[in-house]
């Protein structure tokens, strides 16, 4: 009898340890499943940083984009005076000067023909060599008229004795040859 209840304790032990054992593995395996779940699930959650990206569509062997303009003269001043630049003229020769005649680095890397530097507007999508970074040249030219308005607003209230100074320039036709 005394065996009986020893092979019965022995038995009874047994079963409790394997028990423990599978309740412990079980834990172990569900618990790395649901940290692994959890990672995986936040992996496909959208990144921040990602959320404003501009897609620039590339073609040809100049890198302009699809529906950018074409540096030349008649192009920039078309979309100075459709954008209400005033004196377009000025501007085309400011970003003649700025740019090496279109041909500099800054110009082609950047899309960035006026030379701007520090601009929080937003068509600047980065920097590049401590200048502004453009999607085209089309949003370097409305943040060079954005900055340029700002400068005109400022002529009105300070310098200009003529309160009407900046409709004057504004009225000025301007002929593009």
């Amino acid at each position: 009898m005394k065996n009986n209840k020893l092979a019965l304790i022995s038995s009874d032990f047994k079963v409790k340890s394997a028990t423990n054992y599978l309740i412990r593995l079980y834990s172990f395996w569900f618990l790395l499943g649901l940290i692994c779940g959890t990672g995986l699930l936040y992996s496909f959650k959208e990144d921040p940083q990602t959320k404003n990206i501009k897609i620039i569509y590339l073609v040809g062997k100049g890198y302009e984009s699809i529906t950018d303009i074409k540096l030349n003269k008649k192009e920039i001043l078309d979309e100075l005076i459709k954008n209400k630049c005033i004196l377009p003229n000025v501007a085309f020769a400011q970003f003649s000067q700025e740019s090496l005649h279109f041909k500099s680095d800054i110009c082609k890397e950047n899309k960035n023909i006026a030379g701007i530097r520090n601009s929080s507007s937003k068509y600047v999508i980065g920097m590049n060599r401590g200048h502004c970074v453009y999607a085209s040249y089309r949003d370097c030219i409305k943040d060079y008229i954005r900055i340029q308005n700002l400068y005109l607003k400022n002529i009105n209230k300070k310098y200009a004795e003529d309160s009407n100074y900046i409709n004057k320039l504004k009225n000025i036709k301007v002929h593009i040859k």
